[in-house]
């Protein structure tokens, strides 16, 4: 769970880089068009995919302490 965390925080790092180039390029004349709309598809499913995994790893741990999810 750990690694998958760590992968999908670096696809995050690397969005938010690619965003902010092409936010800088847009002040230079953009050499390539940037579509904010998928930008922002793509940043709310990382944040999607960071929420699930850390829920699914609190329900892991609640198990391991023997504790049912809504407990």
């Amino acid at each position: 769970m750990r690694a998958l965390t760590n992968q999908v925080r670096k696809i995050g790092v690397n969005l938010n880089q690619l965003v902010r180039a092409a936010n800088e390029a847009g002040l230079e004349h953009a050499p390539f068009a940037v579509d904010a709309k998928v930008l922002e598809a793509a940043r709310e499913e990382v944040a999607r995919t960071l929420t699930a995994l850390h829920l699914m790893a609190r329900g892991n741990v609640r198990s391991w302490e023997g504790e049912a999810d809504g407990e």
